[in-house]
């Protein structure tokens, strides 16, 4: 679980996200011009609109093992 102090009070987001979006959250939240070539999303539109898609997937790689990882709904691919 991700926990933000400072969005909005007492929700909770079931879809997942990516560590890549805390960046792009902070800068979005302190007013920072946005950094050109991140991949991550600010999480803001979805604590507004919980409803709102914020990925289609979720993409992650393991490299000690080199392995990868990609969620997508229900399903997980390893």
């Amino acid at each position: 679980p991700l926990i933000v102090k400072g969005l909005k009070e007492n929700i909770s987001i079931e879809q997942p996200i990516e560590l890549a979006d805390i960046v792009p959250t902070i800068t979005t939240a302190l007013g920072v011009e946005e950094i050109p070539n991140l991949h991550g999303k600010p999480l803001q539109n979805i604590v507004i609109d919980p409803n709102t898609t914020h990925r289609d997937a979720i993409f992650s790689v393991y490299y000690v093992d080199n392995k990868a990882m990609v969620i997508q709904e229900d399903w997980k691919y390893i």
